[in-house]
């Protein structure tokens, strides 16, 4: 979302981001790790376990039964999809004024399985903004919008919407 909104970024209004994706709390080990270098020119669409479960990403008992149950629940994925969202998260750490003018909300959950939240507050504190808000929903995993707190995710994701984007 990031990458793509240095690009396009011409026409909107304000941006809402859920717990982004800026470091990953999940990482393989380092033999993986430094291997999958090799693989990315070798064998790109190997996939590995991502270690991601539906427990992980909500607490919200029917998400997780819907999940568990969904074909298309991605729980493996290509040494190709490791290392280009390695390069997405290098390149969203640089440092840029695309959100100079742009209001910003990010929601990051308190308790995030997936993603480091620790990188977040980081490139949320040395963002260049004019106007710029950080919110961490403590106890929250990593889907605030499937959390059973959701109607207050969405309550505080309205509010900023109107007050900016109308």
């Amino acid at each position: 979302a990031i990458e793509w909104f240095k690009q396009q970024q011409s026409g909107i209004a304000g941006l809402i981001l859920s717990s982004p994706c800026l470091g990953l709390q999940l990482k393989p080990n380092k033999f993986l790790d430094w291997i999958s270098k090799g693989l990315n020119v070798l064998a790109p669409s190997m996939r590995f376990e991502s270690g991601i479960t539906p427990d992980k990403a909500t607490r919200n008992k029917e998400v997780i039964e819907m999940d568990i149950n969904d074909s298309l629940y991605i729980t493996k994925v290509s040494v190709r999809w490791y290392q280009e969202m390695l390069k997405a998260l290098k390149s969203a750490m640089e440092p840029t004024d695309a959100f100079l003018n742009i209001p910003l909300f990010v929601m990051q959950a308190g308790t995030d399985w997936l993603v480091d939240k620790k990188m977040v507050v980081k490139w949320f504190n040395q963002l260049a903004s004019h106007n710029k808000t950080y919110r961490e929903w403590e106890g929250l995993y990593h889907e605030i919008f499937n959390e059973p707190e959701r109607e207050d995710v969405f309550k505080a994701a309205r509010a900023f919407a109107e007050q900016y984007m109308t």
